[in-house]
């Protein structure tokens, strides 16, 4: 089979033939070929399905044994079993928080009557609830805690449409935004017994609430965005 091999440059230190430098000749040195139809970092080194893929401040690996991917290298899910489990972040420890995604729903029928966003148990029974729900009166934003049960958002989202999502913590007090626009508020009385936290994207936990559709783009921040940030 014939493979086409693409070189992207971000530095260069040649030389130049009959300039000054020279630049006729130049080395490649480690090259890394992956059977992929987007570009990934460099890794010096071997990588497996739980290191592969790393978050935007390179701290934590993200296991994609559970994951697919689709024709443009953005993570899928197939509404069954697939998840991403990169984190283990205490929210009620970081007061203020942002959870934010780019979400694709292929269809709304989901057997748990919720696709979880950003979920899971962290350590110290901590449960994370961000979800896309079944309200009674359409499928919206969400958040549930024990003592005030399921809260929800303004707006019923649709199916094959893509939506920009964002939960804002700040405290007891969850603001949701819907495409850069405010759609609710809430604030609860308590995150006991349960506690405020989250494990995974795309899955509450064992095969629970599962995405159907597409999470290309998710961002947790250890503060509060602004509306404007949000928007922007």
């Amino acid at each position: 089979t014939d493979v086409t091999v693409t070189f992207y440059f971000i530095s260069y230190g040649g030389t130049q033939s009959g300039g000054s430098p020279d630049k006729s000749s130049w080395d490649v040195t480690m090259p890394q070929i992956e059977k992929l139809s987007d570009e990934t970092p460099f890794v010096n080194g071997s990588r497996s399905n739980t290191t592969s893929l790393i978050d935007l401040k390179g701290t934590r690996d993200i296991n994609l044994a559970n994951i697919s991917f689709d024709d443009a290298g953005q993570p899928t899910f197939d509404g069954t079993d697939d998840v991403m489990t990169p984190f283990d972040i205490n929210l009620e420890a970081m007061k203020t928080s942002t959870l934010e995604a780019v979400i694709y729903m292929n269809n709304l029928s989901g057997s748990d009557s919720s696709y979880s966003i950003f979920g899971g148990v962290a350590t110290g029974n901590r449960h994370g609830y961000h979800e896309i729900r079944n309200s009674g009166s359409g499928w919206k934003m969400t958040h549930w805690t024990s003592a005030n049960g399921w809260r929800y958002a303004n707006t019923a989202l649709s199916a094959t449409t893509w939506y920009h999502v964002v939960w804002v913590w700040n405290g007891l007090e969850l603001k949701w935004y819907l495409n850069g626009e405010a759609d609710g508020t809430y604030t609860y009385s308590t995150f006991s017994p349960y506690s405020h936290g989250i494990k995974n994207i795309g899955q509450f936990g064992s095969n629970q609430r599962v995405m159907n559709g597409d999470i290309p783009i998710a961002k947790v921040y250890d503060r509060n965005l602004s509306a404007d940030e949000i928007k922007q």
